[in-house]
């Protein structure tokens, strides 16, 4: 074979295994196209589990597996009452109390949804040690730093697009 051939042969090769490598760093690190990664809610007890350890997740399910169906039928409700938004918003004509009546109505199941999820969570809570509960709140305590992190470089970006807008 010539040396042309060679080199051919070689980009090939160089182009499949970076493309297979790329494969597998995706999948390392979790990245899954357009959808975010599933992050569990704050106060949930799939949140408290994930940051205690693998030593609660059998409670865990135990708590999840008694609620299970108010939770399913909680999750299922959120449907037509996204469903209604959005026929709200399309409407013509746009009629804004319609809107305003959709949109409280997914806010009120938005709170009952919010109470289930914290009262397993207090569930969940009771039956763990000192240690654990610390745990849970030394990652609050980062969520609350890391938040505060944000606020402030937003902060400091509206500024610095208001002061552009100023000049």
């Amino acid at each position: 074979m010539t040396s042309k051939r060679w080199a051919v042969i070689f980009f090939i090769s160089l182009a499949v295994n970076i493309f297979l490598i790329a494969v597998i760093a995706a999948g390392l690190w979790g990245w899954r196209g357009d959808r975010p990664q599933f992050r569990p809610g704050l106060y949930t007890v799939p949140w408290a589990s994930r940051v205690i350890g693998e030593d609660t997740r059998p409670r865990a399910r135990d708590v999840f597996r008694a609620h299970r169906d108010d939770y399913l039928a909680m999750r299922r409700s959120f449907r037509p009452l996204h469903e209604a938004v959005r026929e709200a918003l399309t409407a013509d004509p746009f009629d804004p109390a319609a809107l305003d009546t959709a949109l409280a109505r997914l806010r009120a199941q938005g709170e009952l949804a919010q109470q289930q999820t914290h009262g397993m969570m207090g569930e969940f809570a009771a039956g763990l040690s000192a240690e654990q509960r610390q745990k849970l709140g030394i990652a609050i305590d980062r969520m609350i730093e890391r938040r505060a992190r944000r606020g402030e470089r937003l902060n400091k970006r509206w500024e610095k697009m208001e002061s552009k807008e100023g000049r």
